[in-house]
């Protein structure tokens, strides 16, 4: 059986690196999920909200529903002489 001999010192100097590296990867980790919230909260902002629409509706296509429903349900064209 071999025994190997490592000098204290270098145990310590590679546990010091090792315990920098978590704490940067933690900051790391940290930055990383304020920025996914922050994206996800502006993901939520820019979606609109259809209410009263029966579920399923859509189908087969949701593009030429919300095309429909705003030609034919908000009917824009009465807005455009409109003065606001």
């Amino acid at each position: 059986m071999k025994v190997t001999e490592v000098p204290v010192s270098d145990l310590i100097n590679t546990s010091t690196t090792l315990r920098q590296q978590v704490i940067c990867l933690q900051k790391t980790k940290q930055l990383m999920r304020a920025k996914l919230e922050e994206m996800e909260e502006r993901s939520c902002r820019n979606n609109l909200r259809l209410v009263g629409v029966p579920e399923k509706a859509e189908s087969p296509s949701a593009d030429g529903f919300v095309e429909h429903f705003i030609l034919d349900v908000l009917k824009p064209r009465a807005y455009q002489n409109s003065s606001l």
